[in-house]
């Protein structure tokens, strides 16, 4: 998700992008002030394409004026919005491909996710397991931390979003244990774009030691 970050920045006239979800923020190369301060037009931006949608009436984008240029949104697949501070002179056809380019990207990466997800969930209705003890959340939260610790060394700050939000979407398919950490494993790895960075996660990742049974 960072590399589309990162393309959106890259558009001629862009100083900041980012993309949003659900109250939380991937973000690009901003200090924390920004950051604040992005997270809030970012709701208020989501709330009006919300009440857009509720009246019937279908927004895709919107312009709002600030020093020295624009703060715009765009709706995105799956719920995300893009949020660019852009410069005043801006290329808007250029900036729109861009914008759809990433709006495909997310969309890809959301379908190999769940096929990843369907993948599993066979894999593990064909295995019989006995379990004679299933840690709880907090017991893993140790092994999650050092997930995050482990990500963030290829994907920044926002390794810490997308550890929670994988963390979230394991929960919904598997039993909290530590047999099932291969399968929040395969979801971080689809976060990297490379499989040399998949690979070298996925190694230092094996020396996290799960808790005791």
């Amino acid at each position: 998700m960072q590399v589309i970050v990162d393309s959106l920045c890259a558009l001629k006239g862009v100083r900041h992008a980012a993309i949003y979800k659900q109250g939380k923020l991937i973000y690009s190369g901003l200090t924390k002030a920004q950051q604040a301060s992005l997270i809030k037009s970012s709701v208020v931006i989501a709330q009006i394409f919300s009440a857009a949608e509720a009246i019937g009436k279908t927004h895709n984008e919107i312009f709002i004026g600030v020093d020295s240029g624009y703060l715009a949104g765009f709706r995105l697949h799956s719920g995300y919005i893009a949020l660019l501070m852009t410069e005043k002179k801006i290329n808007f056809p250029m900036m729109s491909m861009g914008v759809k380019s990433a709006s495909e990207s997310i969309k890809q990466l959301v379908q190999q996710e769940q096929a990843e997800l369907d993948r599993l969930a066979i894999l593990s209705a064909s295995q019989s397991t006995t379990v004679s003890a299933v840690p709880t959340e907090e017991s893993l939260r140790p092994v999650f931390n050092s997930y995050t610790k482990i990500l963030t060394g290829f994907l920044g700050p926002a390794a810490e979003i997308l550890v929670e939000d994988a963390i979230d979407t394991w929960k919904q398919t598997y039993v909290q244990r530590a047999q099932n950490l291969p399968y929040l494993l395969a979801l971080l790895e689809a976060e990297l774009d490379s499989p040399q960075e998949r690979q070298a996660f996925s190694t230092k990742a094996a020396g996290v030691l799960p808790p005791a049974m």
